[in-house]
């Protein structure tokens, strides 16, 4: 890789490029072959020396200041003129390396046939063999971060559909994502910001697999931002925030022309105010600001994340993302409010994070005062503590402020308490959400769990010839997931997947949704009233029977 090293270098001195200042790379471009002109691919990461000498001149500054500064320093002529090479390039930038054939570097071809898979945004699947996605499967889209809609369109036709270079086909904010939570059921054109995952008006957006199967990665609402409390937008999965966050703090970076902006180099801001977004050509707005800071310290920098970066930067457009490089500049550079020291630019930029699994033993759990659930209650861990004893035996208590992961009592049987802090994900203890009489749905729609439990169970064994149906069985699965282990593990294990469409809508209309979930107790339910009066009626019968039967008896006499 020397030789490949020094051949960069060359095409550096040749074109005039200061390499002083900042490393940068050669024009990369497909030829007629399909092949990179200079006919390798750069596959090593950049050092930390590399990365800090890039970034030379921001030391000390802060704000707008800073800010300009990384944008003379990102601001190339190199990028994406084509946007069918966009595709090709996605091979390299946003394979999913773990599962994904070798590169040859020096002979690797965009059109062989190669056993690739991508890394998709937003989605569950990746690193997985059996549900992983390329193009030809057809689950992926090309993901504007920045909706092209507010920016990119060409002046003269805002209604285009096209992508426009360079801000158009820029890889650091366009990436290989989920198709659904692309479109319109996700991301669409949409600010992204928080939702409310118990509103009414929240649905939840699953991703696809390539066996069909769905998995809720998403949610559309309306935006937990007082300013936006009326606008709808999207919320990606924890694990995907920091990626879309700092993809947009780059766009405001990179593309900040001051003087006759257009669709190719437009003049973008982050905001939070939802109302000064407007489709269009030039200058345009995105947010939400404040929700982007905080994702970006949410959800660290990965390894996908920063070999990302810099197989874009050593490869296709020779400029780097410097929010992935120094997460911490963000705040620097955006936020307001920000009174601290100006940018650092050591040789030890952005520290890549990982989450630590950790297993409390339950020794050293207190549990909390309740562990059983009635379905669709509100989940509380009052009273809770544990301690944590890290390699050097120092311990821990945590037992304050304790927000814990992903506890949903809408779903029936045991679930795994978990905590996240100080990028360790604790495993704690169990609890179990019982149905206890709950009755899921209003007006004619009522029934009760069990009776949904057995009426699922019962519609799984009455299947159609529907070949097509497996999509949907694995939806009602979603949907309908108040069944107990014992009905699942009998229509997951004997039906067929094949179900009809016909008596898919018939089924559709005895159950509520799941955000319609309420807890009503049996005493105030239509069941309580039904037993009343069949208790009466079966009394007053008996007491008939008896005086009948006493009369007979004197006649006989």
């Amino acid at each position: 890789m020397k030789r490949i090293i020094m051949i960069c270098l060359a095409a550096c001195l040749v074109t005039g490029i200061n390499t002083s200042s900042r490393l940068s790379s050669p024009v990369r471009k497909l030829n007629d072959t399909n092949l990179v002109d200079d006919g390798y691919i750069v596959l090593d990461k950049n050092t930390d020396a590399e990365i800090a000498n890039y970034y030379t001149g921001v030391e000390g500054l802060k704000g707008d200041e800073l800010k300009e500064v990384l944008t003379d320093i990102i601001d190339t002529d190199i990028g994406i003129t084509n946007s069918d090479d966009v595709w090709d390039w996605m091979k390299i930038t946003d394979r999913d390396w773990s599962i994904s054939s070798e590169v040859d570097p020096e002979n690797y071809r965009f059109s062989i046939d190669d056993d690739y898979y991508f890394y998709n945004l937003y989605a569950s699947y990746n690193g997985d063999p059996e549900r992983a996605v390329n193009r030809e499967i057809g689950q992926t889209d090309r993901e504007h971060c920045w909706p092209k809609s507010y920016g990119f369109k060409y002046a003269d036709d805002v209604s285009s559909s096209k992508f426009v270079p360079f801000a158009g086909t820029d890889l650091h904010h366009l990436m290989a994502a989920d198709k659904i939570n692309n479109e319109l059921s996700g991301h669409n054109n949409h600010p992204y910001g928080n939702t409310d995952h118990t509103a009414s008006d929240t649905k939840e957006v699953e991703d696809k697999d390539s066996q069909g199967t769905r998995t809720a990665t998403g949610w559309t609402g309306m935006s937990t931002l007082a300013v936006n409390s009326d606008v709808k937008v999207y919320e990606p999965a924890d694990n995907y925030k920091g990626d879309v966050a700092r993809a947009c703090l780059y766009m405001a970076t990179r593309y900040q022309e001051k003087e006759n902006p257009d669709s190719h180099f437009p003049n973008l801001n982050l905001v939070d105010d939802a109302s000064l977004l407007v489709t269009g050509s030039g200058t345009a707005y995105y947010g939400e600001l404040s929700t982007f800071l905080d994702w970006n310290e949410l959800d660290p920098v990965d390894e996908f994340e920063a070999y990302r970066n810099d197989l874009i930067y050593n490869n296709v457009q020779g400029n780097r993302n410097p929010y992935i490089d120094h997460p911490e500049w963000a705040r620097i550079v955006y936020d307001a409010n920000y009174e601290g020291d100006g940018a650092e630019n050591t040789s030890t930029p952005g520290e890549v994070v990982t989450t630590k699994e950790v297993v409390i033993p339950t020794a050293d759990i207190v549990l909390p005062s309740k562990t059983t659930f009635a379905l669709g209650s509100t989940f509380s861990s009052d009273g809770l503590s544990f301690t944590y004893t890290d390699e050097d035996g120092v311990k821990t208590v945590f037992d304050t402020d304790l927000v814990m992961d992903d506890v949903d009592t809408k779903i029936l049987g045991d679930q795994v308490v978990h905590y996240t802090a100080d990028n360790m994900r604790f495993t704690l203890y169990t609890i179990n959400v019982t149905n206890q009489g709950a009755v899921i749905g209003t007006g004619e729609g009522q029934v009760t769990a069990e009776e949904q439990a057995k009426a699922f169970s019962d519609y799984v064994t009455k299947l159609s010839e529907d070949g097509d149906s497996k999509e949907i069985y694995n939806q009602l699965k979603k949907e309908y997931k108040y069944m107990d282990s014992t009905s699942q593990t009998a229509y997951e294990t004997g039906a067929d997947y094949s179900l009809s469409v016909e008596t898919y809508t018939k089924m559709e209309k005895l159950y509520a949704t799941p955000w319609d979930t309420t807890i009503i107790p049996f005493y105030q339910t239509q069941y309580f009233y039904y037993g009343l009066i069949g208790l009466a009626v079966l009394i007053t019968a008996v007491s008939s029977g008896i005086k009948v039967k006493k009369g007979r008896s004197r006649k006989r006499r």
